[in-house]
């Protein structure tokens, strides 16, 4: 006698992805994928009076949330610098006005940042050394750049700069 993997009609229904009575490979691994995401860890804390991070290591992807500039950071005293390595993208959230100094510096496994049109400085060394990152967007609204901002990006091949820019440091 087989055991099913599913019970009742609930779990089968959950499991029936695409809604067609079959559960067919892609459901599983959609399924699967679920399930792997929900056991993996997410980590957060504060980065600033009003402004969150949180890291959700299945994807990858650390979110800067909330509202107003957040703090600056010395290098390797970033609050998320113990998660560096399973850093693959990074979210700028609308509300946020800036990225700190040292923000993500040598957070080499980041591929492409993502900032919100509400930021307007993006501090000194705050992508730095930031080796697999090939892209990123800078909005309209960023007036300042700091010094080597995305100094030693070595798979960044452009960045197209915003006309509102009106200050730029050296070495970005």
């Amino acid at each position: 006698r087989k055991t099913p993997l599913l019970t009742d009609s609930d779990q089968l229904t959950r499991a029936d992805i695409n809604g067609d009575g079959n559960i067919n490979v892609g459901d599983v691994a959609s399924l699967y994928n679920r399930v792997r995401a929900a056991e993996s860890p997410v980590y957060s804390g504060e980065c600033g009076d009003d402004a969150i991070w949180t890291l959700e290591t299945y994807s990858g992807t650390l979110t800067i949330s909330g509202t107003g500039m957040p703090k600056s950071y010395k290098v390797f005293e970033q609050p998320w610098w113990e998660y560096a390595d399973q850093i693959r993208s990074v979210v700028i959230e609308d509300g946020i006005t800036g990225i700190g100094d040292d923000y993500f510096f040598e957070c080499k496994a980041i591929e492409k940042v993502s900032i919100a049109d509400s930021v307007t400085t993006i501090g000194n060394r705050a992508f730095k050394d930031c080796d697999a990152l090939t892209q990123v967007s800078i909005p309209d609204s960023v007036t300042t750049i700091g010094g080597e901002a995305f100094g030693y990006c070595e798979q960044l091949k452009s960045i197209s700069l915003p006309a509102s820019l009106t200050e730029i440091s050296s070495g970005v």
